[in-house]
């Protein structure tokens, strides 16, 4: 998965929030967080080396948390993960 790619499932990951049931303000704020911190790796590929690890651990623990409430969403996260995995971020 590419870099570009990676940015077209945040994109989803976004549908998914304005298509489904409202997101409790502090998971919004996550993911906002989240995503922010995903772009900032994005556009710095040689800092992601170093933030890899806790930014992965971040999103499976995000994606845990929308598991029950927002079934749609944990996925996303998680293949966001693994993209970002791949590409060495």
């Amino acid at each position: 998965m590419t870099t570009e790619e990676i940015k077209t499932s945040l994109r989803q990951l976004h549908a998914e929030l304005a298509q489904g049931d409202a997101v409790d303000p502090e998971v919004s704020s996550l993911l906002h967080v989240l995503e922010k911190d995903i772009h900032s790796l994005l556009d710095q590929p040689n800092a992601g080396a170093a933030h890899a690890h806790p930014l992965a651990d971040r999103l499976d623990a995000a994606a845990l948390q929308l598991e029950v409430g927002h079934p749609k969403l944990a996925p996303v996260l998680r293949q966001v993960g693994e993209a970002l995995s791949r590409i060495g971020i």
